[in-house]
Order: structure tokens, then C-alpha cells, then sequence
């Protein structure tokens, strides 16, 4: 509802998957902690490496306590958010320079 096309995953495998199937995507947008054994950070660097103009957004709802370096290195907006608060991080991604657009 904010203008964008998303495709949901249901996973890491399914997202890298789809990624790797279609081309066309301009920003990865994760929770750190997923089911299914790869979490969001290793998701985030295995689309840094193999589609690396595709923007990357995390979120989580853990303290910083709980954040490893890893996820240091990427974009992140904290749970909750609001809905312009996303927007705005989401445009702040895709606006970089060297971003897909």
C-alpha cells in the first residue's frame, strides 16, 4: 500500500531462489531472525554477494545487546515501527547511490 510490488518469502532458500529466478529486485527486506536455519544476516550477505546493487533492509524487535556485527553493516529499523518511519527507511535504501532503481 505504499506504491511498492513486494513477493513474499517464505524463507531464506525460497528468497534466494527467487532472487536468483528474477532480477528485477531492488531491495531485500528482512527480520534477523527467521525459521529455517539461515537468519537474516546470512541472508543479507549471500544477496550483498551474488546481486550486490540490490538494496538491504533488517528489522528486528531485539535490543542492541542482541544485534551481532553483522548486522551492524546493514540498514536497520527497529520493531515497532510506523508505517512512514518504514517508508522512509525504505526510500533512504533505495536512494543510495549505485542502488537499483
Amino acid at each position: 500500500d505504499m506504491g511498492y510490488d513486494v513477493t513474499v518469502a517464505q524463507g531464506a532458500g525460497e528468497a534466494l531462489t527467487i532472487l536468483d529466478d528474477d532480477h528485477h529486485f531492488n531491495l531485500l527486506f528482512t527480520d534477523i531472525l527467521m525459521p529455517g536455519g539461515m537468519n537474516g544476516v546470512a541472508l543479507a550477505n549471500r544477496v550483498k554477494r551474488d546481486h550486490p546493487r540490490i538494496g538491504i533492509l533488517l528489522t528486528t524487535g531485539f535490543a542492541d545487546e542482541a544485534i551481532d556485527e553483522g548486522a551492524r553493516s546493514y540498514e536497520l529499523i527497529r520493531k515497532p515501527y510506523r508505517r512512514a518511519d518504514l517508508n522512509a527507511r525504505i526510500r533512504a535504501v533505495l536512494d543510495r547511490p549505485g542502488a537499483r532503481t
